[in-house]
């Protein structure tokens, strides 16, 4: 009888264990999508335009005999938004 009891102890407490393991992974899960959807290149390119940021231009080089930049532009803000 008190094997029996010992039993339904540990299964209850197994059985808690795995109701609370199964939230966590439904929280994970929610988690990762939020992540995912923050991490997307349309929300990232919103976030950056909200932040006054703006694309990178052409890159320009730099000649170091004589320090001078040859070719590349400035980035600037699209006036039109």
């Amino acid at each position: 009888m008190l094997l029996n009891a010992r039993m339904a102890d540990t299964a209850y407490k197994m059985k808690t264990a795995q109701v609370e393991l199964n939230v966590l992974n439904d929280h994970i899960e929610t988690v990762r999508a939020d992540v995912q959807e923050a991490s997307s290149a349309d929300t990232l390119a919103a976030r950056a335009a909200e932040l006054g940021m703006v694309p990178a231009a052409a890159p320009g080089v730099i000649d170091l005999s004589d320090s001078t930049l040859a070719g590349g532009t400035a980035a600037e803000a699209d006036d039109a938004q």
